[in-house]
């Protein structure tokens, strides 16, 4: 396997073995107590190859669109393949969805995909696939811990899911079950990417604001209260890339540095 498919492998491997579950082969993970120490198998998902770039991956599988369909794979305990027996899945099932798929999105428990009919979402004990309601169409779509962020074609930033900490912008601890629009980002957002507890938004002059946790400083505005509105991540200008992990984010400026 070449190293793009190994990068890839990698990446849900890395925050998958620990549950067991990896969506990377048909045996994706392997222990071998060989002189004490333990080594991991990757190979290849089945039918997928890098025309399919449009990839979204989890803790526990992944998703991708080919020929307008949804694929995906790995766990299924919330019903995150769209399989309702509940079985986990090495090899990519297709999600019935009766409109064309644009891009897909996925986080522990759940995927979203654009369509051309709207966005449509399963898991979480759903199985069937169940639209979910925005007042204008979007275009892109990422999903963080437990919750998703979009963007749409007014450049509006839009959230939904676990909301904990405030990292699908809603007032309480609640679960935001409708969209709710991301207002107090200055000036248009160019992409939205939200991480475990937080999520976080580049605008058009390179400057990035983030919410939800900040325990561990995630947030990057200098100290540590959570909180369900966007704040300045201050220091850095010319970001070009930004990266929200679980208690962490990192960011890929234009002078070709990286802050974390």
């Amino acid at each position: 396997m070449n190293d793009f498919w190994t990068k890839i492998c990698f990446l849900i491997l890395s925050t998958a073995i620990y549950h067991g579950v990896a969506g990377c082969a048909k045996k994706s993970i392997e222990h071998h107590n060989q002189k004490g120490s333990d080594a991991v198998i990757l190979s290849a998902v089945s039918d997928f190859n890098e025309r399919n770039a449009r990839f979204s991956s989890r803790g526990q599988g992944g998703c991708y669109v080919k020929e307008k369909k949804v694929h995906c794979w790995g766990r299924n305990d919330q019903n995150q393949l769209s399989l309702a027996d509940g079985a986990h899945s090495y090899a990519p099932v297709v999600v019935s969805l009766d409109s064309e798929a644009r891009a897909v999105a996925a986080s522990e428990s759940e995927a979203c995909a654009i369509t051309s009919n709207g966005i449509w979402c399963w898991g979480r004990g759903k199985p069937e696939p169940f639209k979910v309601e925005l007042p204008s169409p979007l275009v892109s779509l990422a999903g963080g811990g437990d919750h998703f962020c979009g963007l749409d074609i007014e450049r509006r930033v839009w959230c939904w899911g676990n909301n904990d900490f405030g990292q699908s912008g809603g007032e309480t601890p609640d679960r935001v079950e409708s969209p709710v629009e991301i207002t107090g980002i200055d000036g248009k957002v160019t992409s939205v990417h939200p991480g475990f507890h937080h999520s976080c938004a580049l605008s058009e002059a390179r400057e990035a604001f983030c919410w939800g946790r900040n325990r561990s400083g995630q947030l990057g505005n200098g100290d540590k209260k959570d909180t369900y509105k966007p704040v300045y991540v201050t220091v850095l200008q010319g970001i070009v890339s930004i990266g929200p992990g679980v208690a962490h984010t990192c960011a890929l400026t234009d002078s070709s540095k990286v802050f974390c």
